[in-house]
């Protein structure tokens, strides 16, 4: 049975995920800069006033925005943790040690633990946890769609400034340190983040190119990021 006041609550929420995706579509096609709170209130139906009750500047509510991709992310690499090492702190718990009051590193292993445990599991066991992770940054990428693309694009500078950028950072190391085979070298790595922004090419070429299906782009970005992620890095003769 419903709560008393929950269709208040309910109305707030409708507004407020409404306007996160008003403003989305909006800093996709005209930039943050290009962008005013009027704006965003003439296309959401509501008078500015009413806007402010949920989000009093602009960061806010491209923080909001940046704070649901990436809370997707977070939840991508905390069912990994759980799922490869059991009751190992994932990228939202940060853990203390005994007599020390900074957190702990999050879900990255220090290096030597993390070949002990990867050849524990064997080759195929790693494979298909890595396969499944890029899937699921496949799809996390297909929900949030263009736009997220688009205005990442468009204000990347503004969004590297602001405290979530370093924590989105943060966060797609992490990802990318999961894909990644042990001991990766620098170029391994790159390897890996070529894999990742796959996604983001296959969804800027359905938005240039008229002729383009874009389920099938998507589908060929997997392939692609699979292809990349698995194949074995080129032999150049150096020792």
């Amino acid at each position: 049975m419903a709560q008393r006041g929950d269709g208040v609550d309910s109305r707030r929420t409708d507004t407020r995920e409404r306007a996160i995706g008003v403003a989305l579509g909006l800093f996709a096609q005209q930039g943050y800069a290009g962008t005013s709170l009027r704006e965003i209130a003439e296309q959401l139906g509501v008078t500015k006033a009413a806007l402010y009750f949920h989000f009093h500047s602009k960061e806010e509510i491209l923080t909001a925005i940046l704070r649901g991709y990436l809370d997707g992310i977070n939840a991508l690499l905390a069912d990994t943790t759980q799922a490869t090492h059991p009751g190992q702190p994932t990228p939202a718990e940060p853990t203390k040690q005994a007599g020390q009051n900074e957190p702990a590193t999050r879900f990255r292993h220090d290096e030597p633990a993390r070949r002990s445990m990867e050849t524990e599991r064997g080759e195929p066991a790693k494979r298909a946890e890595r396969e499944a992770l890029l899937r699921g940054f496949a799809e996390h990428q297909r929900r949030w769609g263009l736009d997220l693309v688009l205005m990442v694009r468009q204000n990347f500078t503004e969004i590297q400034q602001m405290p979530i950028g370093a924590e989105i950072r943060k966060s797609m190391r992490t990802l990318v340190d999961a894909l990644a085979p042990p001991e990766a070298d620098a170029a391994q790595r790159l390897r890996v983040r070529i894999a990742l922004s796959a996604f983001q090419t296959a969804a800027v070429t359905g938005f240039t190119e008229d002729t383009a299906d874009e389920a099938a782009l998507r589908e060929a970005a997997l392939t692609i990021a699979l292809e990349i992620l698995h194949s074995e890095p080129p032999d150049t003769g150096h020792p």
